[in-house]
């Protein structure tokens, strides 16, 4: 949507993206909100209104910079790549924007208690994941420390990862985890499946892949160009493997390129050809375990985003920079 100069507009709820021509500085664009008032001179930005108070309106400036105001008369200037939010009992502050917005399903493990990990994405119906066995989990104030053998994963097939990835041919998988041990009890350890059982998967993202480098960590990609596991897999360095938090990052592009990161610095480099249309439409997403049990790992997740687009070296540093916030 474009906006004229010298206008004001009254939001009540729904989410608008606008492209704001440059206003005189005395005179703004104004965008009313049940929550509070956007005083515009010329931007890219997106507002989104909740009817619920406590969530309010959330203001994202793509280009430019934007006064926020609330009801309580306070205001913030919120600048490029960031984002605040006008809402009850809320501080109003800005914050960077998310490095994972546009990722398919995103994972923060900050719930603190229960069986469920939320999917935080935007995209779609969530996916979220159910943790099969409790005594085999602790929360964390960081995330989610897998103790025992256990699986945590999705209900339902993991079909806008799934839809999303095929379309594109690409994907790009971000974790940030926190191994429990340099070698995992069994081999082949699974960090991130997408899959029905061992012997059938779409991609993971494992530990100490069987015949690999010791301490490593390894993917299998599924294309048309590979068996039904993926094979052959790709595997970092030896001796990568720490018992310290770690970003794990993995990229591959619809030219056949694959690149695996650890800490934003990339340790793998290799072909994957082939398209994704081999992939089965059926299979879902888990963390910790296959389905059928037997390639347990042990450790902490911090952080797990999907994205259907490949990531550019320069995101994932960024990426490592921001963190997992």
């Amino acid at each position: 949507m474009k906006i004229e100069p010298g206008k004001r507009l009254s939001l009540t709820q729904g989410t608008l993206r606008a492209v704001v021509a440059k206003q005189p500085i005395d005179h703004p664009m104004i965008l009313q909100t049940p929550h509070g008032e956007a005083k515009v001179v010329g931007t890219t930005l997106r507002i989104l209104i909740d009817s619920d108070p406590a969530k309010g309106t959330r203001l994202e400036v793509e280009e430019g910079k934007v006064e926020l105001g609330d009801l309580a008369g306070r205001t913030v200037s919120v600048e490029s790549g960031h984002y605040a939010v006008a809402a009850d009992g809320a501080g109003l502050v800005a914050k960077p924007i998310s490095s994972w917005d546009g990722a398919l399903a995103v994972y923060r493990f900050n719930e603190g208690e229960g069986t469920r990990v939320r999917d935080l994405s935007r995209k779609g119906s969530p996916l979220d994941l159910k943790i099969e066995n409790m005594s085999c989990v602790r929360w964390l104030p960081t995330g989610l420390a897998i103790i025992a053998p256990t699986v945590i994963a999705s209900a339902s097939p993991a079909r806008k990862i799934i839809e999303a990835s095929k379309t594109t041919n690409e994907l790009t998988l971000e974790v940030w985890i926190r191994p429990s041990t340099l070698t995992q009890s069994q081999g082949d350890a699974r960090i991130v499946t997408l899959s029905a059982d061992a012997g059938n998967q779409n991609f993971l993202l494992g530990q100490d892949g069987a015949g690999g480098p010791p301490n490593s960590y390894v993917v299998r990609f599924r294309t048309t160009g590979t068996n039904s596991i993926g094979k052959p897999e790709m595997d970092s360095p030896g001796g990568t493997v720490a018992v310290r938090r770690t970003q794990v990052v993995y990229s591959r592009s619809r030219s056949g390129v694959a690149v695996l990161y650890l800490d934003g610095q990339e340790v793998a480099l290799a072909g994957s050809p082939g398209n994704l249309s081999t992939w089965n439409d059926g299979y879902r997403l888990a963390l910790g375990n296959e389905f059928v049990q037997g390639r347990p790992w042990l450790g902490e997740y911090q952080f797990v985003a999907i994205y259907g687009r490949v990531l550019s070296p320069e995101e994932v540093k960024q990426h490592y920079r921001a963190g997992t916030e």
